[in-house]
């Protein structure tokens, strides 16, 4: 078993997109793998910074790197 095992978000797993709620706001899953909504400025369960929101692209720039909504 690994030390992080059971932990859906954290700082040594990548961010998930699960929605795009708005211009500044996307759904992630926290800690305990339940939604949770974050705006632009904020920082995600991994500890990137949220940057912009493109909901036409269906996409999120952090500061670590792009998400897309799956």
């Amino acid at each position: 078993m690994q030390p992080n095992d059971g932990v859906i978000a954290g700082p040594n797993r990548p961010d998930v997109l699960v929605a795009i709620t708005g211009a500044n706001s996307v759904v992630v899953p926290d800690t305990t793998g339940l939604p949770a909504s974050f705006r632009v400025g904020e920082r995600l369960p991994s500890g990137a910074r949220l940057l912009r929101v493109d909901p036409r692209s269906g996409e999120a720039e952090t500061d670590r790197g792009l998400i897309r909504l799956e």
